[in-house]
């Protein structure tokens, strides 16, 4: 039997696949995908969405997110009498904040959600994916610079483990303390973290070992290494001893081809950006404070004038107002 009004999202793959046939004794279903394949699944393992109408002639599933032109988000939801309803989303979440009315696809109804209404995508497409990885390096930008960090994927937990880069190989930076952070992999997937490559981390454990005048605001980035050392030969670096004896600015220079204190290849703590960037603090705070102060009237003034629906908080003519 085909089922074409029917997709299913398949817990182990992550993924969501057209149900093609439901194989009831089996207690299977086949699945296709979006690049031609197909896969057999246990029922248990899968959550199975039905059509629940078409909008604008594109078939919108249970758990499809759709958007109101106001940028109200609402989820598709089915219910066991056969009605349908949209659930309101908090704004940045894909969690449910109110229960939206329930009702039946008739054509007048849909006739009015085509003029408002448009799909974003299935709610499944929207979470996260699960971490796949075993362990990689990434950094990530704090008040003291760019700190490197290996994450190891604790799968059996669900936790992603950040350790600190104190050492790599048999070198150890003896001035850095150990660090190590406990993440959920929501925690990890939100976390403003980057990836980054082995040679980027090669370059920063080189440079806190070797040159003192490295900081850690210095862009280790291949690109931005290359620009600060310009046409050094690392095999012509000193040893720790000799480092310990610079005391000039020749000494500088001959250590690594230019002096740290003229390089101007370094990223702000604050903007991420190269140092010629404004990044005056002051500055900004105070335009902050001005803007936030001006949001804040704007929004006080525009919500007195506009008719704001006490469900979903949004200017009349809403959603709600369809099945009230």
């Amino acid at each position: 039997m085909l089922f074409k009004n029917m997709i299913a999202y398949v817990n182990d793959l992550e993924t969501i696949g057209e149900v093609v046939s439901v194989q009831i004794h089996e207690r299977t279903v086949t699945l296709l995908y979006d690049d031609g394949s197909e896969s057999i699944e246990n029922i248990d393992n899968v959550d199975i969405m039905e059509e629940a109408f078409k909008l604008n002639g594109q078939s919108i599933f249970e758990k499809d997110i759709l958007v109101h032109k106001s940028g109200q988000r609402y989820q598709v939801k089915k219910h066991e009498d056969g009605m349908l309803s949209l659930d309101i989303l908090y704004r940045d979440m894909l969690e449910t904040r109110a229960n939206g009315h329930k009702f039946y696809p008739t054509e007048e109804v849909i006739k009015n959600l085509e003029s408002i209404l448009t799909l974003v995508e299935n709610i499944y497409n929207l979470i996260p994916k699960k971490p796949k990885f075993n362990v990689k390096i990434v950094k990530k930008n704090t008040k003291e610079g760019i700190e490197y960090y290996y994450a190891c994927n604790n799968k059996e937990n669900q936790e992603i483990d950040l350790i600190k880069v104190i050492y790599m190989g048999s070198n150890l930076i003896e001035e850095e303390d150990y660090e190590r952070e406990t993440l959920t992999y929501d925690e990890f997937n939100k976390a403003d973290l980057k990836d980054v490559n082995p040679q980027e981390l090669h370059n920063y454990v080189t440079g806190m070992l070797y040159d003192g005048g490295f900081n850690k605001s210095q862009d280790s980035s291949e690109e931005g290494w290359s620009a600060y050392v310009s046409d050094f030969n690392i095999s012509t670096m000193k040893s720790i001893d000799d480092i310990n004896d610079i005391d000039d600015e020749n000494d500088c220079e001959e250590l690594m081809g230019i002096c740290p204190d003229n390089c101007k290849d370094f990223i702000c703590e604050r903007c991420d950006k190269d140092n010629e960037s404004s990044c005056d603090s002051d500055s900004d705070s105070d335009s902050d404070s001005d803007s936030d102060s001006d949001s804040d009237s704007d929004s006080s003034d525009k919500c007195e004038e506009l008719d704001i629906c006490n469900r979903c908080n949004q200017e009349r003519p809403c959603v709600c107002e369809l099945f009230e």
